[in-house]
């Protein structure tokens, strides 16, 4: 919950670093968490947004000037001395904003010693320019001095822009390898009228610049609505008509089987009709072979945005079958239920979820059942471990929602797939079938693609606003009590 803000009329304004040490180590003390916005001048809507994030998110608000002096023994190709910098104008804008402090060190402050000797070096797969990015030596520099800036002020929530997506990635990844004890907090990019990006740079766009400039962010949409997936458990049933649903809407798919003829068979029908699916063996209930599948959909695909956990040890359940009544169940039958649905959903989030967070969001989406809601007979293991997934999907909606990140499940009903299972169940057994029929509201059993359109509305912007529910798509099966006609139901009279 957000602290209480402290009214300051006059905010302070800081040169010393040991004074400006000694007032956040004060303020920690009194329970105040602290909220940092850097900056190298400049200032404008896009940094008093961030500002704002921090005074409403409760923290005692720091604007941090780097100014081309102090920042100076970082910069070897930089562009901060090309910019006109009117220091004492940001100055004013930051205090009127109600920040807490602004701390605008000198040169001989930071650098006691002169230029530093020990310098970071970020790795060549995160500082090499990425399209539209900054030079990898920019990188470096805003590593060092973000470095720098965490070290003099400690324990802190840092507020960036998404607009520099690349060096988000960067200090979140520095924090985490350096322990450093901070949070770096992205924030939404700020644009102007005209959409173009608000940034110190953007002000120096000649009139032809600016106007190519205004068509990125329509075509930035467009890139962004586009679905990348993986889906477990694809290669039949279910699981295959979500794959072709969502690759029949332009989704890019790879999804995961444990039968290499089955998966390939489906590539290679889906990819003549011009699809654009891939197939991996992956078992889900083996963390390995999830990460890998994760990675393979990032490096054919270039990003990951959507996980569909599907799979299911549907050959361990039903009648005959070593998950028919808890005396009669083994270890064997357990794990490998277990192990599929629970443990494959923990895995695909877990690797999902690194990516997703770096990259603007995206959608988990867990297939369940209506027995994980309401108890049928046998089948314990199954019922428990789809039990699991529900309350795991929300746990997910509850931790990523911060980071965009949206964690939905379905509640299947009876779905008509062909498999053995369903085989089993209703082949010379016309007292099922008619019984189902009466569970049901409406008067047909499921089909895969009714799942799969549900799939394709949460995975899609259309379902940007849901997360953390379980979505019935049963037929009514879970909606009534079938107790009968209310009409041949006395009426209880105490």
């Amino acid at each position: 919950m957000p602290q209480e803000r402290e009214v300051r009329a006059v905010p302070q304004r800081l040169t010393s670093k040991d004074e400006f040490r000694t007032l956040l180590d004060r303020q920690r003390a009194e329970g105040r968490t602290i909220g940092v916005v850097g900056t190298s001048g400049g200032l404008h809507a896009g940094h008093l947004s961030l500002v704002e994030r921090s005074i409403a998110d409760g923290n005692f608000t720091v604007l941090w000037l780097f100014t081309s002096g102090s920042a100076g023994p970082y910069i070897e190709a930089g562009p901060l001395p090309q910019y006109d910098r009117d220091y004492d104008r940001d100055e004013r804008v930051a205090m009127e904003a109600g920040i807490d402090v602004l701390f605008r060190p000198p040169r001989e402050v930071l650098f006691p010693q002169g230029s530093p000797l020990v310098r970071l070096q970020v790795a060549e797969s995160l500082a090499e320019p990425w399209p539209g990015s900054d030079s990898a030596e920019f990188v470096n520099m805003v590593a060092m001095m973000v470095g720098k800036e965490l070290n003099v002020v400690g324990p802190c929530r840092l507020y960036c822009g998404e607009k520099d997506w690349q060096n988000a990635a960067v200090l979140r990844r520095m924090v985490a390898d350096l322990s450093v004890p901070a949070e770096i907090v992205p924030c939404p990019t700020v644009r102007g009228a005209d959409g173009v990006v608000l940034g110190s740079r953007n002000v120096k766009l000649l009139p032809e610049e600016r106007a190519r400039a205004v068509d990125i962010k329509p075509a930035l949409d467009e890139a962004a609505a586009a679905i990348e997936a993986v889906v477990t458990g694809g290669s039949r049933g279910i699981g295959r008509a979500i794959v072709q649903r969502l690759a029949e809407e332009g989704a890019s798919v790879m999804f995961t089987g444990r039968n290499p003829e089955t998966g390939l068979g489906l590539e290679k029908t889906l990819r003549d009709a011009d699809l654009t699916v891939r197939f991996v063996v992956a078992d889900s209930a083996r963390e390995a072979d999830v990460r890998r599948a994760v990675e393979s959909t990032i490096e054919t695909f270039g990003g990951l945005n959507t996980v569909c956990h599907n799979a299911a040890a549907t050959d361990q359940t039903g009648p005959g079958r070593p998950d028919s009544h808890v005396a009669e169940i083994d270890e064997d039958a357990i794990d490998a239920l277990f192990g599929t649905a629970v443990k494959g959903a923990f895995w695909a989030a877990k690797y999902a979820v690194r990516h997703m967070r770096e990259h603007g969001g995206g959608a988990l989406i867990n297939i369940s059942a209506a027995s994980s809601t309401l108890a049928m007979k046998g089948r314990p293991a199954y019922q428990a471990s789809k039990g699991a997934l529900n309350a795991l999907t929300r746990q997910l909606a509850v931790d990523y929602g911060p980071d965009k990140i949206r964690a939905n499940g379905i509640i299947v009903g009876f779905i008509d797939t062909g498999s053995e299972v369903i085989k089993r169940l209703t082949e010379g057994n016309g007292r099922f079938i008619t019984r189902v029929r009466e569970l049901i509201v409406l008067p047909r059993l499921g089909a895969p693609a009714d799942i799969a359109n549900g799939v394709l509305y949460l995975a899609s912007d259309e379902g940007s606003y849901v997360t953390g529910v379980l979505l019935p798509i049963d037929g009514g099966y879970t909606c009534h009590l079938n107790v009968g006609d209310s009409a041949s139901i006395q009426t209880y009279q105490p």
